[in-house]
């Protein structure tokens, strides 16, 4: 059977090539160098790790970023012709390619964006101030906890990937993936506790920019589903649209029923109730599969832990903060247009990346 290379990822190559300006320059060397300026933000970064209200959550994202840069700095074509051995059919497809994207740009490519996705998640997360935070708002302050789970998360799934190779035998997109839930909830949080009239950086302006002009890949994902889904997604942003004076509570709650409705249909009670009867690890409460236990198997395909805890601390920090929200506005604060916008990207990125992993595992 031959393989298609998903769109999706064609996408995000293409974009990391012209960026990078990589058209005709694709050896190491010359994509290491294109990284500086991120490379300095890195730095910068790793300087204010004692000195920034979420200190322990930027340490998380720092030791991830320095895990990536370590398997970029190791690939080289011995490193190459060993992950040809165990590739995932999503890369697979990439080798068999007759084209100038081969299998090694593309690894680079990806490792690129990542670099880029992680360090501006860096610089948000140093920007954040919870120690500022009064009256309503004094819930987010709660949330920290639940965050720094999240980001310990994701730096414990770089961890798990020490090399190419082990890059390779993941889906091609469960990395880039990762760390794009990463920054998507770091903006978010980040407008929650700022006010709209705070600076933003032009380089994270432009990559939220392209997120949000990729929204459409959300509807797709949704409607090849279930068409129900795609029309409970069109209810939340048309929620966010309103002038109805009820319309936060209104949006909020169309994402709850979302998420829940996308779980349970992305791993059925009996499906979940009969694989998790074999696994070891308690995945049933009162008769009923835990959110780890539907998250877990949704990736159940491929032996990677650290992936699906990943995707539950994920899945649970975007619920969390939905709930403390929705506290916040029954104390009669309303939130702006920019935040809820933030909040509604939030959730698009996780559906895309909970469906993918769960169509390519």
């Amino acid at each position: 059977m031959n393989l298609r290379i998903p769109n999706d990822l064609c996408d995000i190559v293409t974009r990391a090539q012209e960026r990078l300006q990589l058209s005709r320059a694709y050896d190491l060397a010359e994509i290491a160098r294109s990284l500086e300026p991120l490379r300095a933000t890195h730095m910068q970064s790793i300087q204010l790790l004692d000195r920034v209200s979420l200190g322990s959550t930027l340490k998380y994202i720092v030791d991830a970023q320095k895990q990536v840069d370590s398997i970029f700095s190791r690939i080289d074509t011995n490193a190459m012709e060993i992950a040809k051995n165990n590739l995932h059919p999503t890369w697979s497809a990439i080798d068999r390619l007759a084209t100038p994207l081969t299998l090694d740009r593309a690894a680079m490519a990806s490792l690129a964006e990542i670099t880029r996705t992680t360090t501006l998640a860096e610089n948000l997360i140093s920007r954040v101030d919870l120690r500022q935070l009064s009256g309503p708002f004094d819930y987010i302050s709660k949330y920290q906890k639940t965050f720094d789970r999240f980001t310990k998360s994701y730096r414990d799934l770089t961890q798990y990937i020490g090399n190419v190779a082990e890059l390779t035998a993941l889906p091609a997109e469960t990395l880039s993936g990762a760390s794009r839930e990463v920054f998507t909830g770091s903006w978010t949080l980040s407008r929650f506790t700022s006010s709209d009239q705070q600076n933003i950086e032009p380089d994270t302006d432009q990559l939220v920019g392209e997120i949000r002009d990729d929204s459409d890949s959300c509807l797709v994902a949704l409607s090849g589903l279930s068409p129900q889904f795609g029309k409970l997604l069109l209810g939340a942003r048309e929620a966010l649209t309103s002038t109805n004076s009820d319309r936060t509570r209104h949006f909020l709650i169309s994402l709850r029923e979302l998420w829940a409705h996308l779980l349970r249909s992305l791993a059925p009670n009996n499906e979940v109730l009969v694989w998790a009867a074999s696994q070891t690890e308690r995945f049933i409460t009162d008769g009923k599969p835990t959110r780890l236990g539907r998250v877990a198997y949704i990736c159940r395909r491929i032996n990677c832990g650290p992936l699906a805890r990943f995707m539950n601390r994920d899945t649970q920090a975007l619920i969390e903060l939905i709930d403390i929200l929705q506290r916040v506005h029954e104390l009669e604060h309303d939130f702006t247009d920019k935040q809820l916008k933030a909040l509604l990207l939030r959730v698009e990125t996780w559906i895309v990346f909970l469906v993918k992993q769960s169509r390519d595992n």
